[in-house]
């Protein structure tokens, strides 16, 4: 029997999968019925280039193709003794139909029966002993089906086909007298369309969440590029400006060129008027001591009738050219640059800024409150309950989740930490993880006289140049995972950004060492 499937299978078209009619052999080896290959070559749409649907041989031009007669006669005497089914039910499965659990070639044969007793499909040659075997004849046999494990009832074996309203689930014929006796009960099909408008609205449902879902995806996706994108154009910004400076820099050079040639044709026209100038002036002096007085006069009229301009306005010197338009022009181009960003900036402040209050009850025994309880300072005495018992550090009452916040603070000393964290900071704790940034659930920038760092997880990141400032602007976006420390001054500048994803709501917090103070600001937006 492995056999007969064995040469059916060869003896069988790839396109069609039923046995070969006017086989004809590609020049590969392969074979096909005549028309089948015909057809794919033609849907193709190259009619002087081909090729083998199984190996993807390519032929150019197009190869004649003539019947191969043996292989035509082989299958014809194979028919004829019954060896060979024509029937499409013993064609190959496809990726949709059931193939058979007993056929051992790489392509199995498509089942067309399921046995309930077997659990297992055949197709029609390995369903014979079935029909033929008095042993196998009482089994029941139903439709090819997938996944007939799950249709048969794990307590009975008989096939699952009642639905039991009550409980909503199939049930064999041998439940309805047990476990559900009584109940109401109707067959899989009734129950299906009864759930039509049900399976519908759950459909609905599931489409508005995955819209939800997917828009939140991209505002998180928008926040995270948020600042790539404020970068790139930045950057692009930069370009634009040193290419315009490029471009006046070349016009300015090219204009004192031809200055330069013009000033040195001038300052020669100059020299020779100046000397022809005190040539005269030597005369002049001469004839001032002649007692001859005719030779005065005459002197002095021959003098006089000169008509050489001696007016250095005589000259027509090109004027130099003034940049200072430009510079004008230029200079107003950067208030309004800066007028732009500084508003953009104060929109943001305005927007995003959370009038924060410091928690009094998480004050270390060495903190000092002032200034309306914003500013931060270190004492020596005192202690209260339920506060950080080693180091000088304080929470605000307000918890950031799903939100942009931004904040800023003024430092003064030697050493502060400014940052955010979980509300799970264990308090009266003697180790140092306590300390902001020194664990897994807080971040935090420790700022000094001489540095900047970056500390999360015990992990540190030392930011390279930085531009010192006494103020601290701190930007939270919860949602997209972004925690950005900047240095502000006549300019914002960025510190360091943490990009992870924040699971638990956030508190702004703050630690004071030794000799320093901390201030929250009031942001005063122009």
């Amino acid at each position: 029997m492995a056999s007969l499937q064995l040469i059916e299978d060869h003896i069988s078209c790839p396109i069609c999968l039923n046995s070969l009619s006017d086989p004809a052999t590609l020049p590969c080896g392969h074979n096909y019925c005549m028309e089948c290959i015909t057809k794919f070559w033609d849907k193709e749409g190259h009619p002087e280039r081909c090729c083998c649907p199984q190996c993807l041989r390519t032929f150019h031009p197009r190869p004649e193709l003539s019947k191969n007669i043996m292989l035509a006669e082989v299958a014809e005497e194979l028919k004829k003794k019954g060896l060979l089914s024509q029937s499409p039910t013993h064609s190959c499965a496809g990726p949709e139909d059931v193939p058979c659990d007993c056929c051992l070639m790489d392509r199995k044969l498509k089942a067309v029966k399921s046995c309930l007793v077997c659990l297992a499909s055949y197709c029609q040659t390995h369903l014979e002993p079935h029909m033929n075997v008095p042993a196998l004849q009482w089994h029941e046999l139903v439709d090819a089906t997938l996944h007939i494990q799950q249709k048969i009832c794990s307590i009975h074996n008989k096939v699952l086909d009642i639905y039991c309203e009550e409980d909503e689930e199939c049930i064999c014929y041998m439940c309805t007298r047990e476990n559900h006796a009584g109940h109401d009960t109707i067959s899989p099909m009734e129950a299906r369309a009864n759930k039509k408008d049900d399976v519908t609205e759950t459909q609905n449902q599931f489409k508005k969440r995955i819209q939800k879902m997917e828009s939140k995806l991209q505002e998180l996706k928008f926040r995270q590029n948020a600042g790539v994108d404020c970068d790139k154009v930045f950057s692009q910004l930069k370009e634009l400006i040193e290419q315009l400076h490029s471009e006046v820099r070349k016009k300015i050079e090219e204009q004192e060129k031809t200055v330069v040639g013009q000033a040195k044709k001038a300052r020669e026209q100059l020299q020779n008027k100046i000397e022809k100038l005190k040539g005269r002036e030597g005369q002049l002096e001469s004839l001032s001591h002649t007692q001859d007085h005719i030779l005065f006069l005459q002197t002095w009229k021959s003098l006089c009738n000169q008509n050489d301009d001696q007016s250095p306005a005589s000259l027509r010197i090109h004027p130099y050219p003034s940049f200072w338009d430009m510079k004008i022009s230029l200079i107003e181009m950067k208030e309004k640059v800066e007028r732009v960003c500084r508003q953009e900036t104060n929109e943001i402040c305005q927007r995003d800024s959370w009038p924060f209050t410091l928690d009094l009850g998480t004050v270390s025994k060495y903190i000092s409150i002032s200034e309306g309880n914003r500013k931060i300072s270190v004492r020596s005495k005192g202690h209260q309950s339920q506060r950080f018992q080693r180091w000088e550090l304080m929470l605000c009452k307000e918890a950031i989740t799903d939100v942009c916040c931004y904040w800023e603070v003024e430092w003064s000393g030697q050493d502060v930490l400014i940052g955010v964290t979980y509300n799970n900071l264990i308090r009266k704790a003697k180790t140092p993880d306590c300390d902001f940034g020194f664990n897994a659930w807080s971040w935090s920038l420790q700022c000094t006289d001489t540095s900047y760092t970056a500390w999360h997880d015990n992990q540190k990141n030392e930011v390279a140049n930085p531009v010192a400032s006494p103020w601290v602007g701190v930007y939270l976006d919860h949602k997209a995972g972004s925690l950005a420390f900047y240095s502000i001054s006549n300019r914002v500048t960025l510190l360091h950004r943490f990009r992870t994803s924040f699971s638990k709501p956030l508190y702004p917090c703050f630690g004071v060492g030794f000799g320093s103070a901390l201030k929250l600001c009031h942001l005063q937006v122009e």
